[in-house]
């Protein structure tokens, strides 16, 4: 899911919750709209491809299975407390619910299994900073 702007009730910021990864994308200026539109329009090429789309469901769950595999350590852990401390400090204090948590975390053990790993790395945590914040002030 996408949306331009950040919600402002919250029937929206429930849903808004729910979206792992925060991006700031500025709209597409006039003199880009023709390669806008040569990227994202379908072509005969991908009509005639049947591996247009490259991963399955079965894919997903593989992967589902993997990151099961992948342990999380206290030090990540420790991450994970500071962060949410630190963005509850603020003022006003940004509350990061424990769904994003949850989400979070599975994210960097998808991250680590798909990188060959066994457990989640410190590095992974950089990750974070597109998941946590909540307004433009905080990111």
């Amino acid at each position: 899911a996408a949306s331009n702007e950040a919600p402002e009730s919250e029937e929206l910021e429930a849903l808004y919750d729910r979206l792992l990864f925060r991006l700031i994308v500025n709209p597409v200026s006039d003199g880009g709209v023709s390669s806008l539109i040569a990227a994202t329009a379908f072509s005969s090429d991908q009509a005639q491809d049947s591996e247009a789309i490259p991963l399955g469901l079965e894919d997903a769950e593989c992967a589902v299975k993997g990151a099961a595999t992948v342990t999380v350590p206290a030090v990540v852990v420790e991450i994970f407390k500071d962060c949410r401390s630190y963005l509850a400090s603020l003022e006003p204090p940004e509350m990061v619910s424990d769904r994003r948590l949850g989400q979070a975390v599975r994210m960097l053990q998808v991250v680590a299994w798909t990188c060959g790993r066994s457990q989640v790395e410190v590095c992974d945590c950089s990750l974070l900073a597109h998941v946590f914040w909540q307004s433009l002030e905080s990111r």
